[in-house]
């Protein structure tokens, strides 16, 4: 068997200051220091990370993309290959950094007209050292503003999960899932506006708002409260969960995903490692980490989102 560490980060506007269309370096628009501090207390260096909002990484010839690859190769020590991601949105899709001294990637999911975009932000992977172990990377950024476009996309994807070929599938989904062992939010804190993005009045109008879970719901299950566990899921299971099934306690597995501040009304774990069937015994004990930035770095951390690494075997 063979270590595959991965790590999932949000990192706001992706280190985008400005644009003036004056040049190509980093300068001109990026800042990558953030990026760096992020990943500083990292104790594996990630063979695969997944990065979301890589904003406008692609204009002037993919300037940003190779700039954030730099800044992780050096603050990590290993060589990081990179492919841009597809956000129909705009121009803040996901990126894939990967090391290609351990990854190949067969294919990446672009916006080729041959590519259906059910396969758009999926690597088609295998070991360097053993071509024949093949595994599948899928990428997102869900809707912030409708469950309805969330679960939309969730079902875009569902096709991953019964396949005999491991898929890791990662990223801020923008929706956390059903169950009260999970961060909980105090709906009544929010407005309306913000209530309705994320949240669902469970029996109707009048009656008190909940966490709209249907899209991750989709992918894991619905939780079951007397059985303990989730029921009615395509085939995926959330890495945050098994962590917590192998012991882990719950503060460490089954925390919020978002920095402390930043949410009214308290953060959920919006941001999930997900693995399919053929990778749900996968997870090495004692590996997934919901990184907290330490108090003395909080006020300069790059995102509002927390670092996520995980170690699978494969």
């Amino acid at each position: 068997m063979t270590r595959l560490d991965v790590a999932l980060f949000n990192y706001k506007d992706g280190g985008l200051r400005s644009l003036d269309n004056s040049g190509f370096t980093q300068a001109e628009g990026w800042e990558f220091d953030s990026l760096r501090l992020a990943f500083a207390e990292v104790q594996w260096a990630p063979a695969l990370i997944l990065l979301n909002e890589a904003n406008r990484y692609g204009y002037y010839g993919s300037v940003a993309l190779m700039a954030a690859a730099d800044a992780l190769s050096e603050q990590l020590g290993r060589v990081y290959d990179a492919r841009l991601g597809y956000c129909e949105r705009g121009d803040y899709g996901p990126a894939l950094f990967y090391d290609p001294n351990v990854i190949r990637l067969h294919s990446w999911g672009d916006t080729h007209h041959t590519v259906h975009e059910h396969w758009r932000n999926v690597a088609v992977c295998s070991l360097r050292s053993r071509r024949e172990v093949e595994f599948r990377v899928s990428l997102h950024h869900w809707s912030n503003h409708s469950s309805s476009l969330r679960l939309v996309e969730a079902k875009k994807f569902d096709h991953l999960a019964n396949s005999s070929v491991p898929c890791l599938l990662g990223g801020d989904l923008n929706t956390t899932a059903s169950g009260a062992h999970l961060p909980q939010r105090d709906w009544t804190a929010l407005s309306a506006r913000k209530r309705q993005r994320k949240g669902i009045q469970q029996n109707g109008h009048g009656t008190a708002w909940v966490a709209d879970t249907a899209p991750v719901d989709h992918l894991i299950g619905w939780w079951d409260e007397k059985a303990s566990c989730r029921q009615d899921g395509v085939g995926f299971h959330a890495l945050a969960e098994v962590a917590w099934q192998q012991g882990m306690p719950t503060d460490q597995a089954l925390i919020s995903s978002v920095n402390d501040g930043i949410e009214v009304g308290e953060g959920l774990l919006i941001d999930w490692l997900i693995v399919n069937e053929a990778w749900k015994n996968a997870l090495i004990p004692n590996t997934y980490q919901v990184h907290i930035p330490p108090a003395a770095t909080s006020a300069d951390y790059p995102s509002d989102h927390r670092l996520i690494t995980a170690s699978l075997e494969i």
